[in-house]
């Protein structure tokens, strides 16, 4: 193999690697604080749908958010914030 295909497989794997553990947090999230009545039971839905947003946004050139769907991840996203806030007590 060449140092530069090499080199593409090592970030592969470490992207691979992030996506699994954001994938693992995302699942003890929602056992932890939604099946246990913490949170509302929409808000993993909301969590899972920013970060697969962000994900697109960030690794998917092919597919770009559009207006709408940034000022809807943004309404979600603070609706997220004022939640864990509440819970916070502050």
């Amino acid at each position: 193999m060449t140092p530069e295909l090499n080199l593409m497989l090592e970030k592969a794997e470490e992207k691979l690697a992030v996506a699994r553990k954001d994938a693992q947090t995302l699942g003890a999230f929602n056992r932890e604080f939604v099946k246990t009545g913490i949170f509302p039971p929409d808000t993993y839905k909301k969590i899972q749908r920013l970060f697969e947003d962000r994900q697109a946004g960030d690794y998917d050139w092919k597919n770009k958010i559009n207006r709408k769907t940034a000022e809807n991840d943004l309404a979600a996203a603070a609706e997220v914030v004022t939640l864990c806030r509440k819970q916070l007590g502050v």
